[in-house]
C-alpha cells in the first residue's frame, strides 16, 4: 500500500508537470511568443546574409531586413521570407547606390585617418577633429536604410533626412549608433570575448539589432507620419500611399 501510495504520488506530480510544461510552451503563452520571434531573428538573420552575398547588395538586404522587421512588428500576417524578398527586390537600386554613399564616405574618413597616422600629425586635436564627423556618419547611417525600409522617398531626400533625424533625436542616434557599431569594436577591443559569442552573433547578431533599432525608430518615425481626423497617427496609409512624413522637418 505503501508503494502504490508513492507511485500514484510520483505520478501525479508528473503529471503536474506535464501540464504545467504543456501551458507554458502552448500557443499563446509568453514562452512560445518569444520562441517564435527567436526563430523569426535567425530566419531572417540567415535572409540577410545570403541577401549581402554578392557585397554591393549590403545596403539592399538591410533595408530589407528593415522593411521585413517593421511589418512583423506591425503584425502583418505574411510568410517572413516573402516579406524579405518583395522588400529586397523594391529596395535594390536606392540600397545599393545608398550603401555606396556610406561606404565613400566611410573610406574617405578611413583614409583620413591612415594619413594622419602614417604621417605622424594623429595628435590630439586631430583626433578630436577627424572624430566628430566620424560620429556624425554612424549616428546618420543608423537611419538610412530604415528610412528607406519605412518612407518612399528619393535618395537625396533619405539621406538628407537621416542626418535631419539623427540630430534631431539625439539619445535615440547614440543608442542605435551603438548597437550597430558594437560588434566591430568589440572585434577590435576584446577579439577573444568576440571570439567566442561569434557563433550567436552569426547566427542571431544582424537581425536582433535591426529588431531593437526598429523598436526605438519606429517611435522616432511615428512622430513624421499624417494623421487621420481622429488625431491618430496613420501608419498604414502613410506607408502603402508612399507619403514621405520626414519631408515636414
Amino acid at each position: 500500500p505503501k508503494t502504490g501510495n508513492r507511485l500514484t504520488v510520483l505520478f501525479t506530480e508528473n503529471h503536474l508537470r506535464v501540464v504545467s510544461m504543456s501551458k507554458i510552451l502552448s500557443v499563446g503563452s509568453p514562452a512560445f511568443a518569444f520562441m517564435t520571434k527567436i526563430a523569426v531573428l535567425v530566419w531572417l538573420n540567415l535572409l540577410w546574409f545570403v541577401g549581402c552575398i554578392p557585397v554591393f547588395t549590403i545596403g539592399v538586404s538591410t533595408a530589407a531586413l528593415y522593411q521585413s522587421i517593421f511589418a512583423y512588428q506591425k503584425g502583418k500576417d505574411e510568410a517572413i521570407h516573402k516579406l524579405f524578398w518583395n522588400a529586397y527586390k523594391n529596395n535594390f537600386k536606392k540600397g545599393i547606390v545608398q550603401f555606396l554613399i556610406v561606404l565613400a564616405v566611410g573610406g574617405v574618413l578611413v583614409a583620413d585617418a591612415i594619413i594622419l597616422y602614417v604621417t605622424g600629425i594623429l595628435n590630439t586635436i586631430a583626433a578630436i577633429l577627424l572624430g566628430i564627423p566620424v560620429v556624425l556618419v554612424i549616428l546618420a547611417a543608423g537611419y538610412i536604410f530604415p528610412l528607406q525600409a519605412f518612407f518612399e522617398n528619393t535618395i537625396r531626400h533619405t539621406v538628407k533626412n537621416a542626418w535631419l533625424l539623427s540630430c534631431r533625436h539625439l539619445i535615440v542616434s547614440a543608442v542605435v549608433g551603438v548597437l550597430n557599431v558594437l560588434p566591430l569594436v568589440m572585434m577590435l577591443v576584446i577579439p577573444e570575448t568576440f571570439l567566442k559569442i561569434s557563433i550567436l552573433w552569426v547566427m542571431i547578431g544582424t537581425a536582433a539589432t535591426a529588431y531593437v533599432n526598429a523598436f526605438l525608430l519606429n517611435k522616432v518615425f511615428s512622430l513624421y507620419i499624417p494623421k487621420d481626423t481622429t488625431g491618430k497617427a496613420n501608419q498604414e496609409t502613410a506607408q502603402e500611399d508612399g507619403h514621405d512624413g520626414t519631408q515636414q522637418l
